[in-house]
């Protein structure tokens, strides 16, 4: 079945031509003259489309990127893409009782996707699904095309599901980061409040500790874990203690492998609405702010004072500047995913308001490259 081309990436081009009568002869019409535009997803459908959303984002050092959602309608719910082009997707996340998911990360033979298995309202049975009323919400383990990496004790429909909770309200694992020197697979369990660690060749847990409210997360080349830590429902920061820095947002807490918790902690004051972070190697971290900016907020001097000593994106984004709502190339809106690749490329992820999705490309001057 051809699939529906949806509004996603947009491109916008003109042609200008005419339309003669045949023949040529005395009473033929003068020609006309007309101007073609089309807007729609980049690629136009066929094997390559841009996924309908985009709420989690990995970048690899080669430059792929590997994009998470919770549903696309032609089944990309995880993509796959490198220089601007389409270049894979997890397979069998749509229909079936399987799902998106709203995290994604990858790194030596994995992809690891945040994956919810269902059972179609009870009409699927059988070990491969869950029982009627309840869904499996964990992680799945792929290979690096997207293909399905199965392993011992492992659920769902191909046996490469880690189950973290079998129940009938969001349990999504929020934040996934995966270290390949250690083969450590770092789990944001929101819904437990905890951070888990697994052995990603066995998928065995081999660590926890608490964390309320854990959300992206993400790794720097010293193997340290840099966790998103949502506000809680009065707006407080998540340890409300009296060395938190901003008592009133989101912060960014830092642990060790091991779980140690290392100051200092990044707070955001309530304007902010942090959404995913990287650290590049520059030892910077990049996070994304889909708050009164939107823009990417870069920060120094993690090790001693953290302070903001950049950004990327114009103000205000696409609701900024004299004339709100035009685009531009770096007029962002709603940044959902902010990744660097090996070269200091700087990779964005934007959920349009109205649902669609843009990816763009920065180079480490901030020009855009696609």
């Amino acid at each position: 079945m051809k699939r529906p081309v949806f509004p996603l990436l947009v491109s916008v081009f003109a042609a200008a031509g005419s339309l003669a009568a045949p023949g040529g002869g005395q009473d033929a019409p003068p020609a006309l003259s007309y101007t073609t535009t089309w807007i729609g997803n980049s690629f136009g459908g066929g094997p390559k489309w841009v996924q309908n959303f985009i709420e989690g984002m990995y970048v690899a050092p080669d430059g792929t990127v590997y994009c998470a959602s919770g549903w696309d309608e032609g089944g990309r719910e995880f993509g796959f893409y490198r220089n601007g082009d389409v270049v894979g997707q997890a397979r069998d996340t749509h229909g079936w009782g399987t799902g998106g998911g709203p995290a994604v990360t990858a790194g030596g033979r994995y992809v690891f996707l945040a994956h919810s298995h269902g059972n179609e309202g009870g009409g699927l049975k059988g070990e491969q699904y869950p029982p009627k009323g309840a869904t499996w919400y964990g992680v799945s383990r792929r290979s690096r095309d997207g293909s399905h990496a199965p392993f011992p004790g492992g659920k769902g429909r191909f046996g490469d599901m880690l189950v973290l909770h079998e129940t009938d309200k969001d349990a999504n694992a929020r934040g996934l980061a995966f270290d390949p020197k250690t083969s450590r697979l770092y789990v944001s369990d929101a819904f437990a409040n905890a951070i888990k660690v697994y052995d990603g060749e066995t998928m065995r847990e081999v660590a926890r500790w608490a964390m309320p409210r854990a959300r992206q997360m993400a790794l720097d080349a010293a193997g340290t874990l840099w966790v998103l830590q949502d506000a809680d429902a009065r707006g407080a920061g998540i340890l409300s203690g009296p060395d938190d820095p901003v008592v009133g947002g989101a912060n960014v807490v830092r642990f060790s492998p091991a779980g140690k918790m290392i100051k200092p902690r990044i707070g955001f004051g309530r304007g902010v609405v942090p959404t995913a972070l990287c650290v590049d190697a520059r030892g910077r971290l990049l996070v994304a702010d889909n708050g009164r900016a939107p823009q990417i907020r870069i920060y120094g001097n993690l090790d001693t004072t953290p302070k903001l000593v950049g950004t990327l994106g114009e103000p205000g984004g696409i609701y900024g500047g004299k004339t709100p709502g035009r685009t531009g190339p770096n007029r962002l809106v709603h940044p959902m995913g902010v990744g660097v690749d090996a070269r200091g490329n700087v990779y964005v992820g934007c959920n349009q308001a109205a649902g669609g999705a843009v990816l763009r490309a920065f180079t480490p001057s901030g020009k855009l490259a696609w």
